[in-house]
């Protein structure tokens, strides 16, 4: 007799045996689950829970199945009580799931501002708007601009054909030697419409930045950017685009950029959003990842052709933008308020005498409480100095405070630090006062 044979006798041979893994289960749903709501970081724990949840509820079938086998085979009483049991365990399931559910409910509450009060006899600055709105039309671009020339192309412009072979064979010459890579970093690090970040995932990666009707840089999360109105849709289509380059090739997903060398394409057809096409492409330039993101109601790609006419010429050339150096700023720093309340954009400028990485650190006033230390951490741009004290750089990206709720302001002293590309100390640049609130998940 098989194993497998030995093991379902042995498993029907009594009403309680099918409800030992279900309570094995049971227990590890319960016990991870309690571990992740009281744990500082519960994130794993919370994981597993959910998984060995999802394992409970394959089992109920299970038992199910189980007690039809035993009035099959005329074991009533063994029946009955494998479906009594398994309607209690199912009972349980619901006051387990009710249990986690508000438990994660009720801590993710964010009490931390509930009694705090601004505080007194420090002078608080305001986050401003800089004239635009977080959901303005990105067709209403500046004329020229690499975002106009973009989006003109929606429904009119050259496609790529399925095998089309996409390169940038500029940006594949910088990559080619350490020279080129740092002619290429440094013009990537000085150029406001590029945010360079590096993340433990991704690593060094920039992402293509948009600008505002009125020419002030655009930040979006992750650097996508849309337009879903269908609202005069023959002059204004709908769109989702990104244009990302790792340039230590990290693929931007696990799902995306697998293959080391070469390129690959993949198209999807009524991806959501209300539009017809989704092509991902991605391709190896000379070590870099790029990734092509083209979503539109028109197949082809033609946001994509543009994007490598565009760039071709764009790192051939290294021409930074009129607004790439600061001359009418102090040193400094501004936030500006962002798409909801605790969502803020860092606009900075400033020339720490060589290349390195801005980061941010915050602290409420009247307690000294951190405010999203990890967080912050892992919201940080490259910027460039040089040896000219006159030149000012600008880095602008978002970043959120999740301590507090709506409308629960309080005082932050927010820093903005220095770490260099050669491995020196960091060392604090600016700092100021600020009335915030947290960001409501």
């Amino acid at each position: 007799m098989s194993h497998a044979k030995r093991y379902i006798r042995w498993y029907l041979s009594a009403w309680w045996k099918p409800m030992l893994p279900l309570l094995a289960v049971g227990a590890a749903c319960a016990g991870s689950g309690a571990l992740s709501l009281f744990l500082s970081h519960g994130v794993f724990w919370r994981a597993i829970s959910e998984w060995t949840f999802l394992l409970l509820l394959l089992f109920l079938p299970i038992q199910f199945i189980v007690g039809i086998i035993h009035f099959y085979r005329r074991c009533w009483m063994r029946g009955f009580l494998v479906w009594l049991s398994g309607a209690v365990g199912f009972c349980g399931i619901v006051v387990l799931a009710f249990v986690l559910y508000w438990g994660h409910a009720f801590k993710d509450e964010d009490h931390f501002a509930d009694n705090l009060t601004l505080p007194e006899n420090v002078a608080l600055a305001e986050p401003l708007n800089d004239g635009y709105q977080p959901f303005d039309n990105p067709h209403k671009a500046p004329d020229g601009s690499f975002q106009k020339q973009i989006l003109s192309v929606i429904g009119s412009g050259p496609k790529l054909e399925p095998d089309a072979t996409c390169r940038i064979q500029s940006l594949e010459k910088l990559m080619s030697t350490p020279e080129g890579l740092r002619k290429l970093k440094d013009y990537l690090y000085a150029n406001p419409e590029w945010t360079v970040t590096r993340s433990p995932a991704n690593g060094l990666f920039a992402t293509k930045n948009f600008r505002h009707a009125n020419g002030s840089i655009n930040v979006s999360l992750h650097g996508f950017y849309s337009h879903f109105s269908s609202q005069n849709l023959a002059s204004e289509p709908k769109f989702q685009y990104r244009f990302y380059i790792s340039l230590d090739g990290k693929p931007w997903s696990r799902n995306l950029g697998q293959t080391p060398h070469g390129q690959e394409i993949t198209v999807y057809e009524n991806p959501g959003n209300g539009m017809k096409y989704h092509a991902w492409t991605w391709f190896d330039a000379g070590g870099a990842k790029v990734v092509i993101s083209d979503q539109s109601d028109y197949e082809g790609r033609q946001m994509t052709a543009k994007t490598l006419e565009l760039a071709e010429k764009e790192f051939a050339e290294l021409a930074l933008p009129a607004d790439a150096i600061v001359t009418n700023r102090q040193p400094g720093f501004v936030i500006y308020d962002g798409t909801q309340g605790g969502i803020y954009i860092m606009d900075v400028v400033c020339n720490p005498g060589e290349p390195g990485m801005l980061y941010i650190k915050a602290n409420e006033i009247t307690t000294g409480a951190k405010l999203s230390e990890h967080r912050l951490a892992e919201k940080v741009a490259l910027t460039f100095g040089s040896d000219n004290e006159d030149e000012l750089y600008r880095s602008r990206w978002e970043f959120k405070i999740y301590e507090g709720n709506w409308e629960q302001h309080y005082g932050a002293r927010i820093e903005v630090w220095f770490k260099p590309d050669s491995g020196k100390t960091d060392r604090k640049l600016f700092e100021k006062n600020y009335k915030i609130q947290g960001w409501m998940r």
